[in-house]
């Protein structure tokens, strides 16, 4: 599976060359019906994800065995093939052996990991995002900060030792509040400006620069703010359609999104828009609707969606 354009040629009396962002992927989805909103592949062989239950993989998803786990997953992260986390009903579950035994930990409803290696979690108060984190592999947390909510705590995202939390009405003051994690007193904001419909669903931020997705079709980049209180302000840069999109990631400058019958990158196509659509090895639209989406490298990622949707995708 490789990258490629496809060039179309239209006009007889002017030709006008467009270059469309196409994906090839590999179709790894599980067979049991369920949304797939989260997902861990610590190799190219071992996978876990979440659907109606809890599902593991070792041929690279070929094949996926139902592991004996309780509970609706919200978030999975994995550090190994063999240790990781998921966050089921308030709580955050344990594993040292590739999901055959899980004890509980602490109280969380999100978790992921930094690049570093450390675990850190959120767990929901009344208005209130606590995050917590732990540098010994989850044997241990300390708090790190305490983070105002507008509403319901909806997401985590860890970039270069900073944790995001995401709520479902993000508009109220347009703000997503993180934290430096190596200093848990300096806390940061992003200003989303977002209104009530575009809520923000997902985040990629790395190197000062990234970009969000939300509700209506919500992308948007963002950029140097020049205030001190917030780290950077995001401006909407694509109006491609009205759909949502409901999750985000990148990789050395590359970004991509997805959403309900979408997926979107920011390459670089010389076009009007900062941001293109995304089709199929046969130039087609997509009838799924997508979720979550993870880099591995600078090509490849995973996406997940409805009805057992998990893809190994190549852009």
């Amino acid at each position: 599976m490789i990258f490629s354009f496809t060039l179309l040629l239209s006009s007889c009396k002017k030709k006008i060359i467009e270059v469309i962002p196409v994906i090839e992927y590999e179709d790894i989805s599980l067979s049991e019906q369920g949304d797939v909103k989260s997902f861990s592949f610590p190799s190219s062989s071992i996978g876990y994800a979440a659907a109606n239950s809890l599902y593991k993989t070792t041929d690279g998803g070929q094949s996926w065995t139902k592991l004996n786990f309780s509970g609706v997953v919200k978030s999975i992260e994995f550090i190994d093939d063999n240790i990781g986390f998921c966050t089921a009903g308030g709580y955050l579950y344990k594993t040292i052996n590739g999901g055959q035994t899980w004890v509980i930990n602490v109280s969380a409803d999100y978790v992921a990991k930094t690049q570093s290696g450390q675990i850190v979690v959120a767990k929901e108060t009344t208005f209130l995002g606590n995050i917590k984190v732990s540098n010994n592999n989850g044997s241990t947390f300390s708090t790190a900060q305490t983070l105002s909510l507008n509403g319901r705590l909806s997401g985590l995202r860890v970039f270069e030792n900073t944790a995001y939390i995401l709520d479902d009405k993000g508009y109220s003051d347009d703000v997503i509040r993180g934290v430096n994690l190596a200093d848990s007193n300096k806390t940061v904001r992003l200003n989303a400006k977002a209104t009530a419909e575009e809520n923000p669903n997902d985040l990629y931020f790395a190197g000062k620069s990234g970009a969000l997705v939300g509700g209506r079709g919500l992308i948007s980049n963002s950029s140097s703010s020049g205030n001190p209180y917030y780290l950077s302000v995001f401006d909407r840069s694509y109006y491609g359609h009205t759909y949502s999109y409901y999750g985000i990631d990148g990789y050395d400058g590359l970004m991509v999104a997805v959403g309900y019958h979408s997926i979107a990158s920011n390459i670089d196509i010389k076009n009007k828009e900062h941001w293109n659509e995304v089709f199929d090895k046969d130039r087609n639209g997509f009838e799924q609707t997508f979720f979550r989406i993870r880099f591995v490298d600078k090509s490849t990622f995973y996406v997940s969606g409805n009805n057992g949707l998990i893809w190994k995708a190549k852009i």
